[in-house]
């Protein structure tokens, strides 16, 4: 994948790299590695890309309303009364959202519900911001201004859950899944290059990847080591983890020590 270094940027060096960057969507819940990069390379977005095998001529950045809220949260102290209006709403999305997780509601059902019930708030949160903006008193310095212009400036890309049932509120899941690496930041200073680094990255990509799909990340990486040498290269995307679950999880390839092992037990 496209990766942002102090002096070089690495462009997509094979197949995969590429179908993964001709994205329909920048969803919330796919590939990790993509996570928190945006198109110009800074990391400021919380998304994932989601792989497909059609040329698009555009991608669509979904936001993280947590990380909005965190914003105001940080204002607490300056400006309780008008935080705790801004916290109000953004809490009664995750209201709505729970809802929608008891009913375990799925596809147009859940989009549907969103509509009725999730864009009337988010309309009434933009239109508490604009009336805040509005305030003469609000310097610039103060917390809540640069709350403000935070949510105000990703006004499209906190909207993308309304038009995708697919597309989560936040990126918290995908935080937690990606936590391994920050929490083993020393061990990283030993990939030796940037290369070497890259490399890393795209392992753990596909590790959570496998885990947020609910694959064994050893079944998959055994059967796609073995797979990707006679697979056509046509077909690239059959082989990250959301495809392949579908096509080949239910007769995987096995290594040899796990056949040999089959067999004793037999």
């Amino acid at each position: 994948m496209p990766w942002q270094g102090r002096r070089k940027r690495w462009g997509p060096c094979d197949k995969q790299s590429s179908v993964i960057s001709q994205a329909v969507r920048v969803k919330q819940d796919a590939t990790p590695a993509a996570a928190r990069m945006r198109a110009t390379g800074s990391k400021k977005a919380s998304v994932s890309l989601v792989p497909c095998a059609e040329k698009v001529t555009a991608t669509i950045h979904a936001l993280c309303w947590a990380h909005t809220r965190r914003g105001f949260e940080r204002a607490q102290d300056m400006e309780p009364q008008a935080v705790q209006e801004a916290l109000t709403l953004i809490g009664a999305l995750y209201h709505q959202e729970k809802i929608i997780r008891d009913k375990a509601l799925v596809g147009e059902e859940k989009l549907a519900y969103r509509s009725k019930h999730s864009e009337p708030i988010v309309k009434a949160f933009w239109h508490w911001c604009e009336q805040q903006c509005q305030r003469p008193d609000l310097l610039p310095q103060n917390p809540l201004s640069k709350a403000l212009k935070y949510a105000m400036s990703r006004r499209t890309e906190l909207q993308v859950f309304l038009t995708d049932p697919e597309v989560p509120l936040d990126t918290n899941h995908v935080e937690r899944a990606l936590r391994s690496i920050p929490m083993g930041r020393r061990n990283w200073l030993f990939c030796w290059t940037e290369l070497g680094a890259k490399q890393v990255a795209i392992i753990q990509s596909l590790i959570v990847t496998c885990k947020l799909q609910g694959i064994d990340p050893y079944t998959y990486l055994v059967d796609v080591l073995q797979r990707i040498s006679q697979h056509p290269a046509s077909n690239v995307i059959e082989l990250t983890p959301r495809v392949w679950k579908e096509k080949f999880a239910d007769n995987p390839m096995r290594s040899d020590l796990d056949l040999s092992v089959y067999s004793s037990a037999v």
